[in-house]
């Protein structure tokens, strides 16, 4: 199993980066534009990041009720959604945008690890 010390390491595994970009959209459904990985840039993973945040700001803001649907879906905890609101409004679309990408990495790698058995 490939083992990441963190979620910038994506930024060189271009085979699990789409795999958690499509596992993203999977989860995210048809609600939204499917989010793409952008390598003709600097630095990909801080693009997507960024780009990502100003989607979940935008969301925040507008489709609140939506969005937390589709957190139940992406299955992130409870008590770590909850933390999410304990931050400044204008953290929150960075706080979460980093768990969300954190739980679909799991989910892959987990599916990996369970297709290897």
């Amino acid at each position: 199993m490939t083992e990441l010390k963190t979620l910038t390491e994506l930024n060189s595994n271009a085979e699990l980066r789409q795999e958690v970009i499509d596992q993203l959209n999977k989860d995210f459904g048809s609600n939204v534009p499917d989010f793409e990985w952008d390598d003709s840039v600097v630095d990909p993973f801080s693009a997507f990041v960024t780009s990502f945040e100003h989607f979940l700001k935008v969301w925040l803001r507008e489709h609140e009720q939506k969005l937390m649907q589709i957190l139940y879906r992406v299955d992130l905890f409870e008590r770590k959604v909850k933390f999410v609101w304990s931050y400044d409004a204008d953290e929150r679309p960075r706080r979460l945008a980093f768990m969300i990408l954190d739980r679909e990495l799991q989910k892959v790698l987990t599916r990996r690890l369970n297709k290897q058995k």
